[in-house]
């Protein structure tokens, strides 16, 4: 959702992105808790420019 609302609304080149799922795999905090599940439901946006993938 965050991707397509950056290249739709804001006319953005799809191909700047990529979307990684991680689920349950990556954690910040326990699902026991109505918190917790809170906090592990987040999405994490890393920008960086070309130079930096060089």
């Amino acid at each position: 959702m965050v991707i397509r609302y950056l290249t739709e609304e804001h006319k953005m080149d799809a191909n700047l992105f990529k979307a990684v799922g991680y689920g349950e795999f990556r954690p910040v905090s326990t699902n026991d808790t109505k918190q917790g599940r809170s906090n592990n439901r987040r999405v994490v946006l890393i920008m960086t420019n070309e130079e930096m993938l060089k």
